[in-house]
């Protein structure tokens, strides 16, 4: 499971560091080798999953394959994008320019843990989206104050 959030340079070839503890959730292959799939995610966001998870999400998706043309036309977005990325020996990824521009993504980018995936946000987005996270009275979770 991914969990927490921190924010990364990107240099100017659109590469950045994943974090020790996402890189231990991630499979090797033959080669010593570590490889993500990057889609592009909700929200104005990148996703980031393992080989494994995006598998899952393939056999998940492929169950409503005819069911309509918004989840046809969802799943050629979702797969037609899609872009596997091997992590280099520095522990880098190269994340696309397309992703980068659509995601706003420039020197920095925020990865944030999202249970089976990870999400790579522009920070000054993902500090919108985020909102104040102080909060968790108003999500309902009663972490706080008095309850009834």
């Amino acid at each position: 499971m991914f969990l927490s959030n921190s924010t990364h340079s990107v240099d100017a070839k659109g590469r950045t560091f994943l974090p020790k503890r996402f890189q231990k959730k991630l499979s090797t292959d033959d080669a010593n080798g570590q490889s993500v799939v990057l889609t592009p995610g909700f929200d104005g966001c990148v996703f980031l999953f393992t080989v494994e998870q995006y598998a899952k999400e393939v056999e998940g998706q492929q169950k409503g394959v005819f069911a309509s043309a918004e989840v046809r036309n969802h799943q050629r977005r979702f797969f037609g994008h899609a872009h596997e990325a091997s992590l280099d020996s520095s522990g880098r990824i190269l994340i696309p320019e397309k992703f980068r521009k659509a995601a706003d993504i420039s020197d920095e980018v925020t990865m944030v843990g999202a249970g089976t995936r990870v999400e790579l946000w522009n920070p000054k987005r993902w500090e919108a989206v985020a909102g104040d996270a102080e909060d968790f009275d108003s999500l309902g979770f009663g972490f706080g104050g008095a309850q009834g």
